[in-house]
């Protein structure tokens, strides 16, 4: 089974497991940057998660719409700011 139960938990935080990994900005920057070039050259920002060449930015949108929508219903926890917004 794929639940997450308390003994899994507890597994896990004996070995110091990050529950909560965040996105260094550098790497952020990156994907933003790999989106920009893409709208350049196709004019839009539907990435198809079916391209290979361009799956790993299409999660990354994925991730990026959710966690806008997140942080539009006041989810603070959220990598999501203000100045990535704009």
């Amino acid at each position: 089974s794929s639940r997450m139960t308390e003994d899994r938990i507890e597994r896990l935080n004996k070995l110091n497991f990050e529950w909560k990994v965040k996105l260094p900005e550098k790497q952020w920057i990156q994907r933003y940057q790999e989106l920009v070039s893409y709208v350049r050259e196709f004019g839009h920002a539907r990435v198809p998660r079916s391209s290979p060449r361009y799956s790993s930015l299409a999660f990354w949108l994925s991730n990026q719409r959710t966690n806008f929508r997140r942080f539009q219903s006041g989810d603070s926890s959220l990598q999501m700011t203000e100045k990535r917004i704009q």
